[in-house]
């Protein structure tokens, strides 16, 4: 059943584009399906999992700029999976400069520093005069 938010043909491309899983293109593509099919905006919202707000800028938005507020068809056609590569090396990314900051940082020891322990070094290998207590006459 066709309502009146959509003509023929561009209910054919928001069809189109509702088929395509996980893009918030095809969600708002199926939440104006749902309108045009005679819900109501909170039946719509239920139906479709999106909150009453993105309701509203998907329908304004297509108010506005009719179907051409979605990407060309050719783009849509099929989801690109470079963006889902994209998404893991990014991830991977972030996890390793995660684990760069997460390890503590070794300070290099100065020349002050290494004069100290020297000291000690050779402090702590000599061995310990013991003092001659004088008697007392």
């Amino acid at each position: 059943m066709s309502g009146k938010l959509f003509t023929p043909d561009e209910r054919a491309v928001c069809e189109k584009l509702a088929d395509f899983k996980g893009e918030l293109i095809n969600k708002r593509a199926a939440i104006l399906l749902l309108l045009d099919d005679g819900k109501t905006q909170s039946q719509a919202c239920e139906e479709s999992g999106m909150s009453l707000g993105q309701l509203r800028y998907a329908l304004t938005l297509f108010r506005k700029e009719g179907i051409s507020m979605f990407p060309q068809e050719e783009a849509v056609e099929a989801p690109a999976p470079q963006k889902e590569e994209k998404k893991k090396e990014v991830k991977q990314k972030k996890a390793k400069a995660d684990k760069k900051k997460a390890a503590p940082k070794k300070k290099k020891p100065s020349e002050k520093d290494k004069k100290k322990a020297k000291k000690k070094l050779q402090k702590a290998s000599k061995p310990k005069k013991k003092k001659k207590k004088k008697k007392k006459k």
